[in-house]
């Protein structure tokens, strides 16, 4: 995680684990599997190959060790399991594709562990005590603050919506659980990731792209289009060096000040008898 993505200049990279690479694997495998099913369900081809395109494009990220890779993985097998694509096929096949995305998702969550994909392990090896982002860098950073709160906003006025027209008993027909709790909370979880991501804290810069991958599941709840949209919006802009020198350096400032505080030590005056 160098170079575009976090510039360090700490003399040494840090090669992909095992878990990295099982990680990667089993996200390309579940892009077969959804190629496969689309020849079984040739009504849903379009559908099932754009799954497995987006699968691999994120194996390819991950193996890559971008980090913007983790968010969106997470936020995708997360939607696999909230949408059941693979019933049009048979059981067994939703079974297959949500234990694999399960098994996705316990192996991002060790990688996670392990310190990749982490702007604040980034930051504890960073020789460089401060940085500054240029004005275009904060600009297209602000631009993302900016798409996060109006993608809440449509979060919200879809909540409103379902209230209003008084369907607030409506539920998922497959899971049989209440759509309006589940639009305020991803609403919720929205605002928290732009409020953190503004603050500069790691996890909200992948929380915010978790976000985003489940676009299409908000859009669905809320019934707005415009949703996912922003969601690609936000991934299309979180792709490039812009935003991340804009962010890194605010990480930079808090691991370094809470090292600076940790070193100090203050002495513990004591009474001469």
């Amino acid at each position: 995680m160098n170079g575009c993505y976090v510039n360090i200049s700490s003399g040494h990279t840090r090669p992909k684990s095992s878990t990295v690479k099982l990680s990667s694997l089993i996200q390309a495998i579940r892009g077969v599997l959804f190629i496969g099913l689309g020849l079984f369900a040739f009504d849903w081809l379009g559908l099932f190959v754009g799954i497995g395109v987006i699968d691999f494009v994120l194996a390819r990220w991950l193996w890559s060790l971008r980090i913007e890779a983790w968010g969106v993985a997470v936020g995708f097998s997360i939607f696999h399991l909230i949408f059941p694509f693979a019933l049009s096929v048979s059981l067994f096949s939703y079974l297959l594709t949500s234990i694999v995305s399960v098994l996705v998702l316990i192996t991002l969550a060790l990688v996670r562990y392990q310190g990749y994909y982490s702007y604040v392990e980034l930051a504890k090896i960073d020789p460089i005590e401060t940085l500054e982002a240029s004005p275009i860098h904060k600009s297209v950073f602000n631009l993302v603050i900016v798409a996060q709160l109006v993608k809440v906003l449509f979060m919200y006025m879809g909540g409103l919506m379902i209230a209003s027209y008084e369907a607030v008993e409506e539920t998922l027909y497959w899971y049989d659980f209440p759509i309006l709790p589940i639009v305020l909370i991803l609403g919720t979880l929205d605002l928290i990731a732009a409020i953190g991501f503004y603050r500069g804290h790691d996890w909200a810069f992948q929380l915010l792209l978790v976000m985003a991958g489940l676009g299409f599941a908000e859009t669905f709840f809320a019934g707005s289009i415009p949703i996912v949209l922003i969601a690609v919006w936000i991934i299309t802009l979180m792709m490039p060096c812009w935003v991340k020198w804009a962010f890194y350096p605010k990480v930079l400032h808090r691991v370094k000040s809470k090292k600076l505080d940790s070193s100090i030590s203050v002495p513990i005056p004591t009474i001469e008898q």
